[in-house]
């Protein structure tokens, strides 16, 4: 074989393993950011129980206050302070519902990122072994 065809070999081959190379090293990224969503995804879903905890206990306290005020001031639990401590109580279960279904979504949107990433990191693995293939045949 003469010099020209060795040299056209070499060079594919250097050709090919930097293809394959780009492509490893761009599917690593997409799989760091798609285990970065991942934790993203759970530490939304524990911040969002956590929140749900912290809005029962005020509400528990609110309640609690709202008894003792209404007892202080010799008030007798019928009617109107019974249906505010009530009002107070369904105001705590919708705040408690709107978070929980706001962590809900953002969990949601974290692992659709997170997908999208794992998919990004096939696609480049398959384009870095593709270029390095198409590199012996251009």
């Amino acid at each position: 074989m003469s010099w020209a065809v060795w040299s056209k070999l070499i060079g594919s081959g250097i050709q090919a393993a930097g293809a394959a190379a780009q492509g490893a090293a761009e599917a690593s990224g997409y799989r760091s950011m798609y285990r970065a969503k991942k934790r993203e995804a759970k530490e939304i879903e524990l911040a969002s129980t956590w929140q749900q905890q912290r809005l029962l206990e005020e509400g528990r306290r609110l309640t609690s206050t709202q008894r003792a005020l209404y007892g202080q001031a010799g008030v007798t639990l019928e009617g109107t302070p019974t249906d505010v401590i009530l009002e107070s109580r369904r105001q705590v279960v919708l705040d408690k519902m709107m978070t929980a279904r706001t962590g809900r979504v953002q969990k949601a949107a974290a692992l659709a990122e997170a997908k999208r990433y794992k998919k990004a990191a096939h696609a480049a693995t398959a384009k870095g072994a593709l270029g390095a293939v198409g590199s012996f045949f251009s």
